[in-house]
């Protein structure tokens, strides 16, 4: 998955929306998988070490952030948003 994502580092990815993203879906997909987030301890935990937060603050920063994959955001939407919220 590292490879495919090119990431440099297993500590690059927090989490993982797999899936088809509700904008780019027909109304009747039998035929799909059901979506999944994954979510990768190790690098939330090295997340939480590096920020103060708490585990669940950095649990629910990744968390929206997948779902907002779901409902299509590119990662470059979600940095937006999040930036914004930051303000």
């Amino acid at each position: 998955m590292l490879v495919s994502l090119q990431l440099e580092s297993s500590y690059e990815l927090l989490g993982l929306y797999e899936g088809v993203p509700i904008t780019e879906r027909a109304a009747v997909a039998s035929d799909c998988l059901p979506n999944m987030i994954r979510l990768y301890r190790l690098p939330i935990l090295a997340m939480r070490a590096e920020s103060g937060d708490s585990v669940e603050i950095c649990v629910r920063n990744v968390l929206v952030h997948e779902i907002g994959h779901y409902f299509g955001f590119s990662d470059i939407q979600m940095q937006e948003f999040e930036q914004k919220a930051e303000n």
